[in-house]
């Protein structure tokens, strides 16, 4: 019996990938260890928008520091104070872009707030109007249906591409010289063509 076989097990989890992934038993560092004893180097930090690392002492001192203080609260009902020290950290260091903030679970969610943010902010300002929204093609901002709809990533959107708003969602060539740019064209040219196309589609829409 090979070492894969003997640690492949049925799994009750729907995997988000065509396969059954590997089972990781522990980790440290950069290092996350597997239950048919390899060990791999997790060289994008998980979904490639993190860098704690694991089993780092500070960080492990922290969770179970808070945890035993309070574990969750509902943020509808009541906030909590690492949260609001988070916030004004965020806040604070933002060189004046920013006012507020919102936290999320990830980025699906955090792009949906983003879509449902600018169509209540122009209602609210009597600009009800404005309903359409434009990314660039190749873009990826999300799982959902309405993240699919704002993205433009292919094999993402083909198994729902029935479903997408096409209405509403609009898109223009992507900003990526290395593969769009013609031969002929200077940087500054390249530039001013797909500006003038995200102008065109401004105007195109209304």
């Amino acid at each position: 019996m090979s070492a894969q076989s003997k640690f492949t097990r049925p799994t009750a989890i729907l995997h988000r990938t065509p396969w059954t992934p590997p089972v990781a038993k522990g980790a440290e560092g950069i290092y996350v260890d597997l239950e048919d004893g390899r060990r791999v180097l997790d060289a994008v930090g998980g979904a490639a928008v993190t860098c704690l690392g694991n089993s780092h002492p500070k960080v492990i001192q922290a969770m179970k520091d808070q945890i035993d203080n309070l574990s969750y609260v509902y943020n509808m009902q009541l906030s909590n104070r690492p949260a609001e020290s988070l916030a004004n950290k965020l806040i604070s260091t933002s060189k004046g872009a920013f006012s507020t903030c919102g936290f999320v679970c990830g980025g699906t969610e955090a792009m949906e707030s983003v879509i449902k943010l600018g169509k209540q902010y122009y209602a609210e300002i009597g600009q009800p109007q404005r309903k359409n929204y434009i990314a660039r093609q190749l873009s990826f901002h999300g799982n959902s249906l309405a993240t699919l709809s704002l993205s433009y990533h292919p094999i993402r959107r083909a198994p729902y591409i029935d479903l997408l708003n096409t209405e509403r969602f609009h898109h223009v060539s992507p900003a990526y010289a290395k593969r769009f740019q013609k031969p002929d064209e200077t940087e500054e040219q390249y530039v001013e063509r797909l500006r003038k196309e995200l102008e065109d589609k401004f105007i195109s829409l209304g």
